[in-house]
């Protein structure tokens, strides 16, 4: 079957054509970008004269426009009116979001194996604290927090709130190869937690879980035979070649926040993200979003 429409570009209602037409219509304005043909500018990006170039209008002249048009900022051409259009690119509704926070993710292809090596599976690092006395740093940290402008520690997870049930679904799940989503850490520098740790601050960790912290004490507790699965069995009653097939699973997509990102970043990723299991009370969600106006910037 030849498929003659796009579902996605050839999908204009009749609402948006009207904004598109109201806004092509209108006056010419410094700061739009317009609409034109290769073969009117000095700069053609395409070897095709009829090819559409993105310019941004710096002047508006009574029948031309003054456009960047070149290889510096201070590269103009000026182009009679008739062979521009406004560019309707933007016109209409823009529901994504605006922060850059999805941008700060290093997404890893990992197996379970390489998450529960990475989070789990390092030896601790002996640090001294303010007390004087030797502290053992885990590398994940289950209760992590932002700061606000005075230095007071902000904490967004919650508790644990998994049943049994959902714990045994979710290994089920990876048992059929499905997809589990993803888990988010926040990396800290030796640094930051050194630092934090001198101050007394010993709820510390080298990754903050932000999204996935569920389903990664479900993982961990399973794996340290806390509870059976569905089938009655612990993970260690598994077969060699069954708990091999699950250390190579890559159910879960994981992904990173290094050491740039913010604490905004971060509570913007925790209310965005997608994740699955026991919904967050609408309580809690405005707690978050609250904490956004409080950390330091």
């Amino acid at each position: 079957m030849i498929k003659e429409k796009s579902l996605f570009y050839d999908n204009t209602s009749d609402k948006l054509q009207k904004m598109v037409d109201d806004f092509v219509s209108d006056d010419f304005k410094v700061g739009d970008n317009v609409d034109v043909e290769g073969r009117y500018l000095k700069r053609n990006r395409s070897q095709n004269e009829d090819a559409i170039n993105v310019v941004k209008v710096v002047e508006v002249k009574e029948n031309s426009l003054v456009v960047l048009n070149g290889y510096h900022d201070k590269d103009t051409w000026e182009v009679s009116k008739e062979h521009c259009k406004r560019n309707s690119l933007r016109v209409g509704p823009d529901p994504f979001a605006k922060e850059d926070w999805h941008r700060k993710i290093n997404k890893m292809d990992l197996s379970l194996d390489g998450i529960v090596g990475m989070l789990f599976e390092r030896e601790t690092t002996p640090l001294q604290g303010a007390d004087g006395k030797i502290h053992e740093i885990h590398e994940l940290n289950w209760n992590p927090y932002v700061k606000d402008s005075e230095g007071n520690l902000l904490f967004y997870q919650r508790d644990f709130v998994w049943t049994l049930e959902q714990k045994q679904l979710l290994i089920e799940s990876i048992y059929n190869y499905l997809n589990c989503g993803m888990i988010l850490v926040r990396e800290r520098s030796f640094d930051f937690v050194e630092k934090e740790v001198k101050k007394g601050n010993y709820n510390v960790g080298f990754f903050d879980i932000v999204d996935g912290k569920q389903r990664l004490n479900a993982l961990y507790e399973f794996l340290t035979n806390q509870f059976k699965d569905l089938h009655g069995n612990y993970f260690g009653d598994l077969s060699a070649m069954s708990k091999r097939v699950f250390a190579d699973s890559t159910c879960f997509a994981f992904g990173i926040m290094r050491e740039r990102s913010t604490d905004e970043d971060v509570i913007n990723s925790f209310l965005n993200v997608n994740f699955t299991g026991t919904p967050m009370s609408r309580e809690h969600i405005e707690y978050v979003r609250s904490l956004k106006n409080k950390i330091e910037k």
